[in-house]
């Protein structure tokens, strides 16, 4: 899998690993979601609020310059 850094500057090919679930608590779950939504905090100011996660391990990063602009489009699309 193919994922871009924030703005796009470099892409990170992957492979997804198992699923897991951490331990959390679901009032604490709502209380982070409503602060991100409020934009009261941005993510990476609170912790994750999602329990649900999977292994990525990184292989290759890439900057985006070398990929070309087509195929970064293609990479960044919202509908991926």
């Amino acid at each position: 899998m193919a994922i871009p850094s924030k703005g796009s500057a470099e892409i990170a090919l992957c492979r997804f690993g198992e699923y897991f679930e951490t331990d959390y608590d679901v009032l604490k779950e709502i209380v982070e979601i409503k602060k991100i939504e409020n934009k009261d905090a941005e993510l990476g100011t609170v912790k994750c609020p999602y329990n649900k996660r999977r292994k990525i391990e990184a292989l290759l990063r890439i900057r985006a310059e070398r990929l070309g602009p087509h195929l970064i489009r293609a990479i960044s699309s919202y509908h991926g």
